[in-house]
């Protein structure tokens, strides 16, 4: 028999085992059949898939019949150059491919459009893909109301481009009851509305009339042709001999059948992954494939668990398990800190608002400010954040969306207000001038054609800044020119409001000024029917209604609100030692020393309107556990919530009592109470070590049994059981030494 190795391959997959503790060890040598691993946070997955390959490959498997597949290029480079540096020290010559879906997928097509089962089709380009759903948007609006029609800036591009995945992921093109009959049910169902649905599948038309695709078609057009061609189903399916996934908690249906697909009968698949980090729902992940999907699919399956976490301490261990023990969409495991690790919680409460609690926490951290992360729950809670650090001149950038400032609500809050203070203008900028008129014409919309709304607010910014004219008259010299071009009653209101702004006085209180405009504006019936889905909206909603609360807490002016909101922008965000804010979404897979979960509020985290309470249990989960030296809790003042960290609740109150979060009631009170889920038990089996052995001989015996009923041939075994034990020598030496002298 062949090997793939340089050298001695018993001594190189078994030198790896012997790095393992006995849950990943369990793992490593897992015998025939099918797998399931259920692994927390930082239990150290790629090490142990990593030790698995080298155990196939010891095993006779050729590297050509082991996949390997992950969910983005990032996690595939990473794992990809542990394996190769690995690899290289071992001096071992062949690895496994390791590929994304979307990569994977790629292959198919090629390798069907070859067969002509698959007509050849473009992947797009950014642009391209963006123009195609403006096409779709600009179609479908010529048969729907004004009031229903939807935006083609970029944020209505991308909802098409996300909802068009979900359909694809979910195979809902592929569903027989998918018609234009049950739009309005399925609208209902994806808190979308119905026009978003209409674009979606009037983009997919034009994609496939004119041979393109995007990334989810590279899964989702081999996936078509393989429903239709059972020549390309033998093609796929069997060439493989073992399948190992990682993030299977984030595996959607389409990439699920594929799988199934290309796995055939021959395949032994093991796929790890948390259940309990199940967070991209809108993609089509749901933790029901990792719960008991899976196992369906694969009979026989058998179930292991990583348990111990190299990353936080046994304090963010209580926290995380008393909280995620209160889903029951889980398989029951709690995480379980490996000796040494100590991570500080801490908890910061505030009255006014989150950000001088975020303060607060950063200052009580010694550290680098580059290893203090802030996350939220959605980028609208990053706004008092933001606020409070530019008011310190502390330097921070976000991860996943603009600053506040330049977001285009905010944007046209601003345009709006500062129509009452026109000496503003001329000193911003030609390009700044631009960017405020852009928003201040499309938020709320006036149904003008975008070319015409840029053109506009391009030549208005050229005559405020050159020739200091008046913005409020210009705008209203253009307004009454483009009635033709407008819908309804949007551009008349929109004269009216122009003209009270530009007799309002800069010193009038903002928040009287933003009650009125937000009012007159109807911001939040724009975004309802705008935003593509409900989430979407309630987000911006969000967005204003924070800026409304700063002007509040502040008691700020007109002028005081624009100035302050200047202070923001200006705010130089460069330099090396910056604090980062993302949401928790894109935290997922990440770790720091220092972490500030931030609006751990009711109502916030969770979200108000959210109807997946534990889709959000899990979120919190995740956020959590991203701390390795330090957890700040960000939370609102909340003396009930304080009576239960003390232990004076037995029990948790109903959840109206409740100002904090409802997540951080759950983990005080599994704290205060000893009450998280049991940690799982050590594994019945455990690779023996020497520690446990009275000899060197009943070593031998124990590793020779564990390795025979793990499925690793009677040769191999003894080879293995030889090496073992010559490594673990010095030890029976030293433990013979031992004996010796006190027998003496």
């Amino acid at each position: 028999m062949r090997y793939p190795w340089a050298i001695n391959p018993i001594q190189k997959a078994f030198a790896l085992i012997d790095t393992l503790t006995p849950e990943q060890q369990r793992v490593a040598l897992h015998g025939d059949g099918h797998a399931i691993v259920d692994a927390v946070a930082g239990s150290g997955k790629s090490h142990t898939l990593i030790a698995r390959i080298f155990t196939l490959l010891e095993r006779g498997v050729s590297y050509k019949h082991i996949l390997v597949l992950m969910f983005n290029a990032q996690a595939r480079e990473e794992f990809s150059s542990r394996l190769q540096k690995t690899a290289d020290a071992e001096r071992v010559l062949h690895t496994p491919d390791v590929s994304t879906f979307h990569a994977f997928g790629l292959r198919l097509c090629k390798a069907f459009v070859k067969q002509g089962w698959l007509p050849h089709r473009t992947l797009m380009k950014e642009g391209q893909r963006d123009a195609l759903v403006r096409e779709a948007i600009k179609s479908i609006n010529g048969r729907l109301k004004a009031e229903e029609q939807l935006e083609t800036d970029q944020e209505a591009v991308l909802a098409v481009v996300d909802l068009d995945a979900y359909l694809k992921a979910e195979l809902l093109y592929h569903d027989p009851a998918f018609t234009e009959a049950k739009l309005q049910d399925k609208a209902k169902r994806l808190q979308v509305v119905p026009p978003l649905v209409r674009a979606a599948i009037e983009y997919e038309s034009l994609r496939v009339r004119r041979g393109l695709m995007d990334y989810i078609d590279m899964l989702h057009d081999p996936y078509t042709v393989l429903q239709h061609e059972p020549a390309a189903v033998e093609l796929v399916r069997n060439r493989y001999v073992h399948c190992l996934i990682d993030e299977f908690q984030d595996i959607d249906e389409l990439q699920m059948q594929l799988v199934r697909i290309v796995a055939g009968d021959r395949a032994q698949m093991m796929v790890v992954g948390d259940g309990d980090q199940c967070i991209y729902a809108w993609r089509g992940a749901k933790p029901e494939y990792i719960v008991h999907r899976f196992g369906e699919l694969f009979p026989g399956t058998v179930r292991y668990a990583m348990t111990t976490t190299f990353r936080y301490g046994p304090q963010v261990a209580t926290l995380a398990n008393g909280a995620i023990r209160h889903n029951e969409a889980r398989i029951d495991k709690a995480s379980q800190s490996a000796d040494g690790l100590d991570t500080d919680v801490r908890l910061y409460s505030y009255g006014g608002g989150s950000g001088n609690a975020v303060l607060r926490a950063l200052d009580h951290w010694d550290g680098p400010r580059a290893n203090t992360v802030i996350l939220v729950r959605e980028f609208a809670h990053s706004i008092p954040v933001e606020i409070a650090l530019s008011k310190e001149g502390i330097p921070y950038r976000l991860a996943g969306a603009d600053p506040f400032v330049d977001r285009k609500e905010v944007l046209s809050l601003y345009a709006h207000l500062a129509l009452c203070q026109p000496e503003r203008w001329p000193a911003m900028g030609e390009a700044q001038c631009t960017a405020l008129l852009e928003a201040l014409l499309t938020v709320p919309t006036l149904y003008l054609r975008r070319e015409v709304v840029e053109s506009t607010a391009r030549q208005i910014a050229q005559a405020v800044t050159a020739e200091g004219a008046h913005p409020a008259s210009l705008l209203l010299n253009t307004l009454g020119r483009l009635a033709a071009d407008s819908r309804g009653k949007a551009l008349p209101d929109m004269v009216k409001r122009i003209e009270r702004l530009a007799k309002t006085k800069p010193g009038k209180s903002a928040v009287d000024v933003l009650d009125w405009l937000i009012d007159d504006m109807a911001l939040l019936r724009f975004f309802l029917n705008s935003a593509g889905s409900k989430p979407r909206a309630l987000a911006k909603w969000a967005m204003v209604k924070y800026v409304e609360a700063f002007a509040k807490q502040d008691k700020l002016s007109v002028a005081g609100l624009l100035d302050a909101l200047n202070a923001v922008q200006s705010q130089p965000h460069d330099g090396g030692d910056r604090v980062l804010i993302t949401s928790a979404h894109r935290a997922k897979g990440l770790e720091w020393p220092h972490v500030i979960v931030s609006e751990l509020e009711e109502g916030s985290f969770p979200g108000e309107q959210s109807d997946d309470l534990e889709g959000e249990r899990r979120l919190y989960y995740v956020a959590i556990t991203r701390a390795r030296q330090r957890l700040s809790l960000v939370l609102p003042i909340d003396k009930t919530l304080e009576d239960v960290q003390r232990g004076q609740r037995r029990s948790l109150p109903d959840p109206k009592e409740m100002t904090a979060s409802r997540f951080v009631y759950e983990s005080l009170h599994a704290a205060a109470q000893g009450t998280t889920t049991p940690a799982a038990p050590p594994p019945a089996d455990p690779f023996p070590r020497p520690e446990d052995c009275g000899s060197r001989a009943q070593y031998e015996k124990a590793v020779a049994h564990y390795l025979l009923e793990k499925g690793v041939a009677q040769a191999f075994a003894k080879q293995a059981v030889t090496l073992f034990s010559k490594h673990h020598a010095r030890r029976w030496r030293s433990t013979n030494k031992t004996e010796h002298t006190q027998g003496t």
